[in-house]
């Protein structure tokens, strides 16, 4: 993850070095491309083989059992875009994972991957948790602040309840129980 403008720019100028070369998207984003150079000539490596690069995106050609893409590296089965980023740039620092920010799973372009936290990749996604940490209010509209929100604790799955919706629904409960026993 990148705090500052500085280190993404730190980072494209790294590609850059590193011989990759960096466009401008009509969005104003600055994407790079690796392509890595030896002696003067393209290196012509295992994977090189297995990627589509006529788009933005390198797409994995071959194995997707899981809807990433595999390969052998080092006598171990192991996601191609990991692999690819450790070539092309730098080891994957410990405790962080790959984000791939096109959202394309099969893409190992490492011009489109951050080192990130897992639970900062979890949040960036469009999984449930993600969907659910972005919310701001209830399904009744009451807004998720620190007066109105109550965590819940359930088979370890942590959530948020509103404290304004559950008041309401225990008024309905009373109501309900009163008329019951006024009959």
């Amino acid at each position: 993850m990148w705090n500052s403008r500085k280190q993404s720019e730190r980072y494209l100028r790294k590609l850059v070095a590193l011989g990759g070369v960096v466009q401008r998207l009509p969005n104003g984003k600055l994407v790079g491309r690796m392509v890595r150079k030896e002696g003067g000539q393209k290196r012509k490596s295992q994977w090189q083989f297995k990627v589509n690069k006529q788009t933005n995106c390198w797409e994995w050609l071959r194995s997707i059992p899981s809807s990433y893409g595999y390969c052998r590296s080092r006598g171990k089965l192991t996601t191609a875009h990991r692999v690819v980023f450790e070539f092309c740039l730098e080891p994957i620092p410990t405790g962080l994972t790959l984000d791939h920010l096109c959202r394309n799973r099969i893409c190992v372009n490492p011009a489109h991957m951050e080192p990130v936290t897992m639970k900062e990749n979890t949040l960036r996604g469009d999984g449930p948790t993600a969907i659910n940490s972005r919310k701001t209010h209830c399904i009744h509209g009451h807004e998720f602040n620190k007066e109105n929100t109550r965590i819940v604790i359930r088979n370890d799955c942590n959530g948020r309840a509103c404290r304004e919706c559950d008041r309401n629904e225990n008024r309905k409960l009373r109501k309900l129980k009163n008329n019951e026993l006024g009959k």
